[in-house]
């Protein structure tokens, strides 16, 4: 007899995947395992074979939602501003099309206080994306196209708007493109920091 195939590399997308619709849904507070396997469409027995509890799982989504972040992409011999433009438009279209999803990204935020290791996770996150915005500022600045400034206090500022216009959005979703704002936001900054020579 030939030995089973392991399907593990399809199997936890899937149950992570049912785990985003059912928080999205019902809240993390209110999910159940047996919640996440219905719609995962596996027996509660195979689910704790892949996540031993609910906190594994949610860290295992965290780490997934969190990797997932969209970071600026220079080409070669493009303006930093162009990169960092196009960077905004495509990360309001992403937050837009995620749209059902931002309160499940909001709770897991909120879990930095009581869990230490969805902290460590999401603080990679973000260090790793204000890295790559400040690596692509002080491109800007030793390029003469920005003007001199503290790079990293730049990048922060960028990631403060955004997740604000995310929060409002959440709140107010009818009231306004979030797509645009990330737009216009980035363009507030740009036109604060690029040199006039």
């Amino acid at each position: 007899m030939s030995p089973r195939p392991d399907v593990s590399a399809q199997r936890i997308p899937q149950i992570l995947q049912a785990a985003a619709i059912v928080f999205a849904q019902k809240g993390m507070g209110r999910t159940t395992m047996s919640d996440i396997a219905d719609e995962a469409k596996l027996s509660k027995a195979l689910l704790y074979k892949y996540f031993e509890n609910k906190e594994n799982l949610i860290l295992a989504l965290c780490t997934s939602i969190f990797s997932q972040l969209s970071l600026p992409d220079r080409k070669e011999e493009q303006l930093c501003s162009v990169a960092l433009k196009e960077w905004a438009d495509n990360c309001g279209r992403e937050i837009a099309a995620a749209r059902n999803y931002i309160g499940l990204g909001f709770e897991l935020v909120a879990l930095v206080r009581s869990d230490e290791n969805v902290r460590l996770v999401i603080r990679k996150a973000y260090a790793d994306y204000a890295k790559a915005l400040e690596d692509v500022i002080l491109l800007g600045i030793k390029n003469g196209e920005f003007n001199p400034g503290d790079a990293a206090v730049l990048a922060r500022s960028v990631i403060a708007q955004f997740e604000g216009l995310n929060l409002i959005w959440f709140v107010e979703p009818e009231k306004f493109s979030l797509q645009k704002s990330y737009g216009q936001a980035m363009d507030v900054m740009l036109n604060g920091i690029i040199s006039a020579s």
